[in-house]
């Protein structure tokens, strides 16, 4: 099936039929658009619509939410929302480091959820691969563990600091 070629009838050019997308009604059940001319047509349809793709991104968020979580938690942390949901039950709830329930709260109220901590040593930024994922923290617990660069030494320094003062 490899050797098949197929011309795209946006661009005309005759390419190999991996080169389009799957479509289960086309002729060899792919789409008559190479999957180039298809990205192109859809980057420019969704800046000539957002409004209207937003508003579809949501209703279909809101009826899909599991899975829109799921999405959402395997794009940032490497873990699916059913992980996120077993640890935080391991967890009862509560921050892992301070046995604390979260306790920020969004503008309408709402409490946010616990953070997923991850070692920044496998993976910069904010985004993990999944395996490096530490536990669910509070935003004071897992604030304080980034502003220290997860360095052991410097807060073992500072608990021997505040025991010392808390001595004076």
């Amino acid at each position: 099936m490899n050797n098949i070629t197929k011309r795209c009838t946006q661009c005309s050019l005759e390419v190999s039929i991996s080169d389009f997308s799957p479509q289960k009604f086309g002729k060899h059940g792919v789409k008559s658009w190479c999957k180039q001319c298809s990205n192109k047509h859809n980057r420019i349809y969704s800046k000539k619509n957002l409004a209207k793709r937003n508003e579809y991104n949501k209703k279909w968020a809101e009826k899909n939410w599991d899975k829109f979580q799921d999405r959402k938690f395997v794009y940032k942390y490497g873990i699916s929302y059913s992980v996120y949901l077993e640890m935080l039950d391991e967890q009862n709830n509560v921050c892992a480091i301070c046995a604390e329930p979260e306790s920020r709260t969004t503008k309408n109220g709402q409490t946010l959820w616990l953070s997923v901590d991850h070692d920044h040593s496998c993976c910069l930024g904010e985004k993990s691969c999944g395996k490096c994922v530490r536990g669910l923290l509070c935003w004071r617990c897992n604030t304080s563990i980034g502003k220290f660069n997860d360095d052991v030494y410097l807060i073992e320094k500072i608990i021997t600091y505040l025991k010392r003062k808390k001595n004076d």
